[in-house]
């Protein structure tokens, strides 16, 4: 029942109640009616037997009527308490009546006896009875109004015991029904603040996203905006790499952390929430019939939702809690994710096309537009640190006549294997291009002449060290040096100095090392040719 129907309800049945009391208190005694009634019948009976005795046929009318004074003699006793004075006065008008009854039975046998003085007893007994039934009928109307004012006095009472218990039930509800209003009314501006609050800190997590310049940093503001708005939340932003099959984590991981263990082999399906496509949740101590193989390893309650773009699942969100989220909690979990999946889908497609634009398709190195934008750089850092850089531009010997001879597939081959061998050979600083054709381009940051002789040197024998299964010939290549800033300043300076030095190496048998400082030291250069 609602407060607010107790308030009704309680002072209602209060009244009904009430009104119940005082319609049993105020209606007279049974016993004292019953009396009553007796009494008068007694006397009625008497009276009539008294009429009935001076007229004919007195005999057979007046034991009738002894029957019904007797009848109303036993509904008086019946009604009278024991040792009340009402029945003492009542069998005194019974002990007068049967003498009286016997004093006119013997006249109506024995007509003419003593008629004058045993008509003047009767007379007597009669009167007195009347007298002292009227004296029982004033006492017994005396006991009802002194029982009816003690009634009154009780039934005032009780009213008033019934209306304070009313008033303080109906004071008791009130007090629960406004206290019950008052905390539903702060609940709700509590929700309604926490509620305002979510809505500005999704606003701002979605203007944030507008502005991420990376995928990485767009994965970190989702793992913030998600342990601000889940009290006591840790989250881990997981990316799908469909490429190599794993599940990885691309937001920082505490060390003692269960995932810091799994995540280097996690495979996608091992995630539920990426392999059913539907969030998947574990309260903390439950024993699932399949457990995710993420979750299940950690402590807590545990909640998982999909990255969803287009129906392609790109990865997960996985955010653990002391206490499972309520609906609040999972709905904020959710608008997070899904504000953020389409962009974190369209930094990834941008990112892959840019990777794409800039990557040869045969070889998986650099093309020729990613190597001159590399080469600006470089040379741009070079400069601001006042550090060498040398370029290094060489391509294969003969190759036409490895596609001619064994087909394109061979020399495509050949120029995987020697993309392979080249990119194990260099630093991780080092940068590697697929320039055009049989053609490569090599920058060396921080990197003298005496360094790039040696890692050409290196190069070209690793390239000579190449067997390619069908092809018949052992390949080689040439090699030009240019190095900022002795050679040139800008990239087209150095660009034609390496090729320049490609093209001496070409001239002077192929598969050596040229550099352009040597060319164009004469005296190096006479050297040179005399050795």
């Amino acid at each position: 029942m609602t407060p607010r129907r107790a308030l009704l309800v309680l002072p209602v049945a209060a009244s009904v109640i009430a009104a119940a009391v005082i319609i049993v208190l105020t209606s007279p005694g049974e016993s004292d009616q019953r009396l009553l009634q007796a009494s008068a019948a007694m006397e009625t009976q008497l009276l009539r037997q008294a009429i009935v005795a001076e007229g004919p046929s007195a005999a057979v009318r007046f034991d009738r009527l002894s029957e019904g004074f007797d009848l109303a003699l036993v509904d008086g006793l019946a009604a009278a308490p024991k040792g009340s004075r009402e029945r003492v006065a009542l069998l005194a008008l019974a002990d007068m009546g049967r003498r009286w009854r016997s004093a006119t039975a013997r006249a109506l046998l024995l007509p003419g006896t003593e008629e004058r003085a045993g008509a003047a007893a009767r007379a007597a007994l009669v009167e007195r009875f009347v007298e002292q039934n009227a004296s029982l009928q004033a006492v017994i109307r005396s006991s009802r109004d002194a029982s009816g004012r003690v009634q009154r006095r009780t039934m005032v009472l009780f009213s008033f015991a019934i209306a304070l218990l009313a008033a303080a039930a109906a004071g008791l509800a009130a007090a629960r029904a406004w206290r019950r209003y008052t905390a539903r009314v702060a609940g709700e501006r509590r929700l309604l603040h926490e509620d305002r609050r979510h809505r500005g800190e999704q606003e701002e997590f979605a203007r944030a996203l507008q502005g991420a310049r990376s995928e990485r940093e767009a994965q970190r503001m989702l793992k913030r905006q998600l342990e601000r708005s889940l009290d006591e939340s840790s989250a881990t932003v997981l990316n799908r790499n469909n490429s190599r099959n794993r599940l990885e984590a691309v937001t920082a991981l505490r060390a003692d952390s269960p995932l810091a263990e799994i995540m280097p082999e996690a495979e996608p399906d091992d995630c539920l929430a990426v392999r059913f496509g539907q969030p998947n949740s574990r309260a903390a101590g439950s024993s699932p019939l399949l457990a995710c193989e993420l979750c299940g390893a950690l402590e807590g309650s545990v909640t998982c939702v999909p990255s969803l773009v287009g129906g392609e699942v790109i990865g997960s969100v996985l955010v653990q809690t002391p206490t499972p989220l309520d609906q609040g909690g999972q709905r904020r979990l959710s608008v997070a994710v899904g504000y953020a999946a389409p962009v974190l889908a369209s930094m990834r497609n941008l990112k892959l096309a840019e990777t794409r634009a800039a990557t040869d398709a045969l070889t998986g190195l650099a093309n020729r537009r990613s190597a001159e934008e590399t080469l600006g750089r470089s040379l741009a850092m070079a400069s601001r640190t006042a550090t060498p850089c040398a370029v290094v531009s060489f391509d294969l010997d003969h190759f036409k006549q490895v596609n001619d001879v064994y087909g394109h597939d061979k020399g495509d081959q050949l120029l995987a294997a020697v993309a392979d061998t080249v990119s194990a050979s260099v630093r991780a600083s080092d940068f590697v291009a697929r320039f055009g054709g049989e053609e490569f381009l090599v920058i060396l940051p921080d990197t003298e002449l005496d360094g790039a002789l040696l890692l050409c040197e290196k190069l070209r024998a690793g390239v000579a060290a190449l067997r390619i299964s069908g092809v018949g010939q052992s390949p080689s290549a040439s090699f030009g040096i240019a190095v900022f800033p002795t050679d040139g300043e800008d990239p087209e300076t150095l660009l034609r100095g390496a090729d320049r030095a490609l093209y001496a190496a070409k001239e002077g048998g192929r598969n050596c090392v040229k550099a352009l400082r040597v060319l164009d030291d004469p005296v190096t250069h006479a050297t040179e040719a005399v050795v």
